[in-house]
């Protein structure tokens, strides 16, 4: 297991609402969770359904990384609407200028119309994956645009996790994006996003907790989005850590388009 870079991130979407993400131990009974039988049920009575074919470009479990879980598949809108992982921003994650949220850029993410996915991989750095109708044919260079000009915030956390806060303690950090080399995919506009978390005080006991849930122990936190523009469509994955994964599943999400 990577010691350094290997994040369980959460969103500080931090919120994809507000930034894209923090990081946060699967294992914490705050973690969002959904059975089969509630995705459908609230499939049915809450949420608007995404476009049925876009569904089939999320990756089955199968062709993932070895040993990895889906927790949850549901129309993106759904998701948004509940907060799940990437797509909202947790209460006690505050980040400040509120432009650090590159999604914001294009309206947000409850604009947006098609299906999320997420997960743990074997060590369980969490995933999230989204694949949408693209909002416009220049997405991405509006989201690099955004980064440009303002990639990196003043993050506060209360409590950990952050859903939960309970009063709990506050720590602060430096929450910064970068914008990062992509391999190239055929017939398509790709980006790639660097997240990284500095925390400003090393020795507080709040934020050794967090470091150990995130399993990063020292130095910057660091995460990984991956973004594909092509046919109207448009898809993005986030990964825990330093490694290509978010490229790769990224690279085979394009390859389902149309297929």
């Amino acid at each position: 297991m990577r010691s350094r870079t290997r994040t369980r991130t959460v969103l500080a979407a931090t919120a994809a609402a507000a930034i894209v993400v923090a990081g946060c131990s699967p294992e914490s009974s705050t973690d969002p969770v959904v059975s089969e039988a509630a995705q459908e049920t609230a499939s049915e009575t809450v949420a608007p359904a995404g476009p049925a074919d876009l569904q089939s470009v999320l990756l089955p479990v199968e062709e993932h990384p070895e040993g990895s879980q889906i927790h949850a598949e549901m129309p993106l809108r759904e998701a948004t609407a509940r907060m799940m992982p990437g797509t909202g921003e947790p209460s006690g994650i505050v980040v400040m200028p509120r432009c650090v949220s590159y999604f914001s850029v294009i309206g947000g993410l409850e604009e947006l119309d098609g299906w999320y996915q997420f997960g743990n991989r074997a060590d369980g750095a969490l995933f999230m994956a989204f694949v949408a109708e693209a909002p416009d044919e220049n997405v991405l260079d509006l989201i690099r645009m955004r980064v440009e000009g303002c990639g990196e915030g003043f993050q506060t956390m209360q409590g950990w996790p952050p859903s939960a806060t309970g009063g709990g303690e506050i720590v602060s950090s430096t929450l910064s994006f970068s914008e990062r080399e992509v391999a190239e995919v055929p017939d398509a506009q790709t980006l790639g996003i660097t997240q990284s978390i500095s925390f400003h005080d090393e020795e507080n006991e709040l934020v050794r907790t967090i470091r150990e849930s995130w399993q990063c122990t020292e130095g910057p936190c660091d995460s990984q989005d991956s973004m594909v523009l092509t046919d109207d469509v448009f898809i993005w994955v986030h990964e825990g850590g330093a490694d290509t994964t978010a490229d790769t599943v990224a690279a085979a999400m394009r390859e389902r388009v149309g297929s």
